[in-house]
C-alpha cells in the first residue's frame, strides 16, 4: 500500500504526454460538459468518466454519515450507474481515505482488509481515493474507483485525475451540504414562524382574560366604620381568597395587608384612608390557605351620613392573579421569542404589515453596523435599505442607486426565490423573504462569503493547473527534509541524459557532482540550511555523453500545518544555450574594446607623427610668408606661402583634436584646477581669434558679470574649450554677425556662454553633434570646413571638471553653447 503526502497545487503532478492529454480532457470537460451539472447528475457523470478513462470496474462518490458509516452518492460499474449503497467505515480503505488525503492498494485489497465483505463480494483487488473535506478542511467524504484486476496505472495519473474530480465533487458537496443547510434554517424559520404564532395565541388569550375581567363585575364588595375597621365582605370573598367574610370583620386593612406595611405604597394608602379620600385599583398581594399568592386590587370612596359626617367607606375588591399571571406570561413569551430570534445563526429581521421595522437580532446589527442608526423598531424598510445603499454598502447599487432600489423595494414587497447580494468588502449573503400571515415579511440572511471564496479558488486553482501544462520550467521536483530527491518529473532524461529513476534517493550534488560547483553550492547549502526559497541557482552538469549542460534551479520550502520543515519543492531550466550565448558576448565585446583601444592608440601615434612635419611646413611657409630671409622674387608665391599656412594649420588643429579625442576615450584626460580669470582668458582667446573677427567682419561681445569673473578650471582645458566654441562661432556665422560671450553666477554655478548669430542647426541633431565627427546637415550642404570633433571635445572635457555642458540652436538662428563649472569658494581653491 502506498500513501502519499498531499500537495499542495494540484499543478506539481507530473505526467507523461498521455497523462497530460488525459487530465487536459478531464479539465475541458469539467468546464464544458460538466459546467451546468449539479448534485447526483454530477457525481454520476464524474463516476463514468473515472470508470471509462481509467478503465476500472467501479467508481464511487461517498459521503460520511458518521464516524462509523458512510453511504454513497453515485457509483457506476463499467460505465452503467447503479444503486447506492451504506457501508461501514471501520477496516475499509475508504477509512484509510478519511485519515490521509490518497490512499492507493494496486494489488491485494482482500489480504490488506480481511474485514471488508463488500469489497470481497465485488472481487476487487485495486483500489484508489482522494478524501473530500469540508470547508473547515474536515474529512466528509471521499472519490474513489476499485478494479477486479490488480491496478497497471500510474500511480501519479491516478492521483491526479482524482484529486482534479475531487475538487469540483467537494465543491458540488459543500454546495449540497449548504443546502441542506438551507432546509434545515427553513424547518427552524417554520418552527419559529410556530412559535411566533403559538405565542401570540397566547398573548390573546391573555388579553382576552383582561378584557372578560374588566368587563365582568368586581369579587366582592365591602364596607368599613368611621374607626376604618371592615363591618361587611360579600360571600365571594372566600372563594377568592380562602377566608369567610367573618374573619374580616373588624380588622383594620392594615391587619389584613398580607404584606409589610410600611412600603411607601401602603403609608400613602393609609394616609387617603385617614384623609377621607377615595382611592382607585389599589393592588397588593395576599398570601392565600395553600400558601399561594393572590394578586389583589381595591377601590373605595368615602361615605357621609345626612349631617356630613364621615360614616365610612365602601367598596369592591377585584382577583387579579389570573391577570397578573397572564401579563407575566405574555411578557415571558414576549422574552423567549426576542432570545430565540437574537440567538439565531444569520441576520433575521421582521417587519410589520406596514413594512417597519419589529424586530432585528444581534447579528443583523453586527453585519449591518455602518448602519444601525435605522435599525431601530419602527424604521420603514425603504428608509433602512436606501440608508445602505447611501453608505456604498451595496456594491452592485453602486452608480445606479435610484434604479437598484426601486428594484430591491419591488422584490422585497413581492417575495420570490431567494437571492445572492454581494456587500462592501466581498461579503456574500443569501437574502431569504417571506412573507407572515398577519402580511408581516421574515427576512433572514444567511453568510455564504466562506463558499464563494472556495469556488473562486477552485476555479483559480483550475487555471492555475492549466497555465503550469502550457507555460513553465523545463522540469520540477522535489525533495524531502534530508534534501534528498522523492520526485523528478519525466522531461529530465531530454536535459541532463538521466533516468528519473536514477535521480530518486539522491542529493543534488551526488547528481551533478561537486566539480565546478563548490563554490555555486556552498552558497546554495546556507540557503537551505536557513529553509528559504532561492531563485535562479546556476550550476553545471555532465552528461553520460560527455557533453556539458548549464542548469538554473529554483525552489521553495515545505512546511507542515505545525510549521515542521518537509523539504523543497521547485523547477529547472536548462539554460545551457543562453550560457553559451552569453559567452559569445562576452568574447565579442572584449573583442570591440580591444578594437577601440587600437583605433585609439593610432590616432594618438598618428596625431604625434602628423604633428612633426606639420610643424616645419606652418614655420617655413609663414616665414616665406613675412620674407623674413628677403624678398621672394614674385609676390604670388607669398600667397601662395599664405595658403599653405592657413591650410596647415587647419591641419594641424585637426591633429590637436585628434589627440585629444583619442585621449579622452583612453581615460587619460586629466585636470588641474586652479583659480582662473574669465576675462583674461577670454581676451586671450579672442585675440588669438581676432584676425579671422576682422575677416568676416563679426562684432565680439564680452559680458562678464562681477560676482562671475573667476572659475576653478584647469588652464589648458578651459583654453581649449573656449578656443573650439569661439572657432565654431567664426566659421557658422556670416559676415557681419555677432558673437557673444557672457558670464553669470547661478545656483552655485558659474555659467560661461558663448552665443553666435549664426546658420545653427536643426534642434533634432543634437545628440548627433555631440558624437564624435557628427556634423548638421546644415554644416554639411553650406560646405563649412571641420571634422566634427570641437563640440564633443568640449562636452568631455566640462564633464571632467564635475561640470556639464547645455547646447540649444535653431536653423537661421545662432547657437548657444554653455560650459557651466561648479562654484569653488577662495577658502576651498586655496
Amino acid at each position: 500500500m502506498k500513501n502519499n503526502m498531499p500537495s499542495d497545487e494540484i499543478s506539481s503532478l507530473t505526467m507523461d504526454c498521455s497523462s497530460a492529454e488525459l487530465l487536459t480532457r478531464a479539465l475541458r470537460i469539467l468546464s464544458s460538459e460538466m459546467a451546468g451539472l449539479m448534485g447526483q447528475e454530477l457525481f454520476e457523470a464524474v463516476c463514468l468518466f473515472l470508470t471509462n478513462e481509467l478503465d476500472v470496474d467501479y467508481a464511487f462518490v461517498g459521503l460520511s454519515e458518521d464516524d462509523r458509516s458512510a453511504t454513497t452518492l453515485a457509483m457506476a460499474h463499467r460505465g452503467k450507474i447503479v444503486a447506492n449503497v451504506t457501508y461501514n467505515l471501520a477496516g475499509t480503505p475508504c477509512a484509510d481515505v478519511s485519515d490521509q488525503t490518497f490512499c492507493i492498494i494496486e494489488d491485494g485489497v482482500a489480504g490488506i482488509y480481511p474485514q471488508d465483505l463488500l469489497l470481497a463480494k465485488m472481487g476487487v483487488k485495486g483500489y484508489a481515493g482522494v478524501r473530500l473535506s469540508s470547508l473547515e478542511d474536515e474529512p466528509i467524504g471521499m472519490l474513489s474507483v476499485m478494479s477486479t484486476a490488480p491496478f497497471d496505472i500510474q500511480t501519479d495519473l491516478v492521483e491526479g485525475l482524482l484529486r482534479l474530480m475531487g475538487l469540483r465533487v467537494q465543491t458540488e458537496v459543500d454546495r449540497v451540504n449548504f443546502s441542506r443547510t438551507e432546509r434545515s434554517l427553513r424547518v427552524s424559520h417554520e418552527q419559529l414562524e410556530n412559535v411566533v404564532a403559538e405565542r401570540t395565541r397566547e398573548l390573546r388569550a391573555s388579553e382576552q382574560r383582561i378584557r372578560d375581567f374588566a368587563e365582568s363585575s368586581s369579587d366582592w364588595f365591602w364596607a368599613m366604620g368611621p374607626d376604618l375597621r371592615f363591618t361587611f365582605f360579600s360571600p365571594r370573598v372566600e372563594q377568592v381568597v380562602g377566608a369567610p367574610p367573618s374573619f374580616h370583620i373588624g380588622k383594620t386593612r392594615e391587619e389584613l395587608a398580607g404584606e409589610s406595611s410600611i412600603t411607601p405604597k401602603w403609608r400613602k394608602h393609609l394616609q387617603d384612608l385617614k384623609d377621607r379620600k377615595p382611592f382607585r385599583d389599589f393592588r397588593y398581594v395576599r398570601e392565600g390557605p395553600e400558601g399561594q399568592l393572590n394578586y389583589l386590587s381595591t377601590s373605595g370612596k368615602p361615605i357621609f351620613d345626612d349631617d356630613g359626617e364621615f360614616a365610612g367607606y365602601v367598596g369592591t375588591g377585584s382577583d387579579l392573579t389570573n391577570r397578573v399571571q397572564a401579563e407575566n406570561e405574555a411578557q415571558l413569551a414576549n422574552e423567549r421569542m426576542a432570545a430565540a430570534v437574537d440567538a439565531f445563526p444569520a441576520p433575521i429581521s421582521l417587519w410589520d404589515p406596514d413594512d417597519r421595522l419589529v424586530i432585528a437580532n444581534r447579528i443583523f446589527k453586527e453585519h449591518f453596523g455602518p448602519n444601525v442608526g435605522l435599525i431601530q423598531p419602527g424604521t420603514e424598510y425603504r428608509e433602512f435599505i436606501g440608508g445602505m445603499v447611501q453608505r456604498g454598502m451595496i456594491r452592485e447599487a453602486i452608480g445606479r442607486e435610484e434604479e437598484w432600489l426601486e428594484q430591491r423595494c419591488a422584490r422585497h414587497a413581492n417575495p420570490g426565490r431567494d437571492f445572492e447580494q454581494m456587500f462592501q468588502d466581498d461579503i456574500w449573503f443569501i437574502i431569504r423573504e417571506h412573507r407572515l400571515p398577519d402580511g408581516g415579511m421574515l427576512t433572514i440572511s444567511t453568510d455564504i462569503t466562506r463558499l464563494k471564496r472556495a469556488e473562486a479558488q477552485m476555479r483559480l486553482s483550475q487555471r492555475r493547473l492549466e497555465d503550469f501544462g502550457s507555460v513553465a520550467a523545463d522540469w520540477f521536483w522535489e525533495q524531502d527534509q534530508d534534501l534528498r530527491f522523492t520526485y523528478v518529473s519525466q522531461e529530465i532524461p531530454s536535459v541532463i541524459g538521466m533516468d528519473t529513476s536514477d535521480t530518486l534517493g539522491k542529493t543534488r550534488e551526488e547528481i551533478a557532482g561537486r566539480e565546478g560547483n563548490a563554490d555555486r553550492f556552498a552558497e546554495l547549502q546556507k540557503v537551505l540550511l536557513q529553509r528559504l526559497p532561492f531563485n535562479d541557482v546556476r550550476f553545471e552538469q555532465v552528461r553520460p555523453d560527455g557533453s556539458l549542460a548549464q542548469l538554473s534551479i529554483s525552489g521553495k520550502p515545505l512546511f507542515a500545518p505545525d510549521g515542521k520543515f518537509q523539504g523543497y519543492r521547485g523547477a529547472g531550466r536548462d539554460i545551457t544555450h543562453f550560457v553559451e550565448a552569453e559567452e559569445a558576448l562576452v568574447i565579442e565585446r572584449d573583442r570591440a574594446e580591444a578594437a577601440n583601444r587600437a583605433k585609439s592608440e593610432f590616432l594618438a601615434q598618428m596625431s604625434h607623427d602628423f604633428r612633426t612635419p606639420l610643424n616645419a611646413i606652418l614655420g617655413f611657409s609663414q616665414m616665406i610668408a613675412e620674407g623674413a630671409l628677403g624678398p621672394v622674387g614674385n609676390p604670388r608665391y607669398q600667397e601662395y606661402a599664405g595658403d599653405i599656412f592657413r591650410s596647415g594649420q587647419l591641419l594641424l588643429d585637426f591633429a590637436n583634436n585628434l589627440l585629444d579625442i583619442s585621449r579622452i576615450e583612453a581615460g587619460e584626460l586629466t585636470v588641474v584646477k586652479k583659480q582662473i580669470d574669465i576675462c583674461g582668458m577670454v581676451s586671450e582667446v579672442s585675440q588669438l581669434m581676432a584676425p579671422r573677427f576682422k575677416e568676416k567682419s563679426l562684432s565680439f561681445v564680452m559680458d562678464v558679470h562681477p560676482d562671475a569673473t573667476t572659475v576653478q578650471a584647469d588652464r589648458l582645458a578651459l583654453w581649449h574649450m573656449l578656443t573650439n566654441l569661439f572657432s565654431n562661432a567664426v566659421k557658422f556665422t556670416p559676415e557681419n554677425g555677432k558673437v557673444t560671450l557672457l558670464a553669470r553666477q547661478k545656483n552655485g554655478e558659474i555659467t560661461i556662454t558663448v552665443t553666435d548669430t549664426g546658420i545653427g542647426f536643426d534642434p533634432q541633431e543634437r545628440k548627433f553633434v555631440l558624437t564624435p565627427f557628427g556634423r548638421g546637415q546644415n554644416a554639411r550642404e553650406a560646405n563649412i570646413e571641420g571634422v566634427g570633433l570641437g563640440l564633443p571635445i568640449v562636452k568631455a572635457m566640462v564633464e571632467a571638471h564635475d561640470g556639464r555642458f547645455e547646447l540649444s540652436s535653431r536653423l537661421g538662428c545662432g547657437t548657444e553653447a554653455s560650459l557651466i563649472f561648479p562654484l569653488v569658494c577662495e577658502s576651498a581653491a586655496a
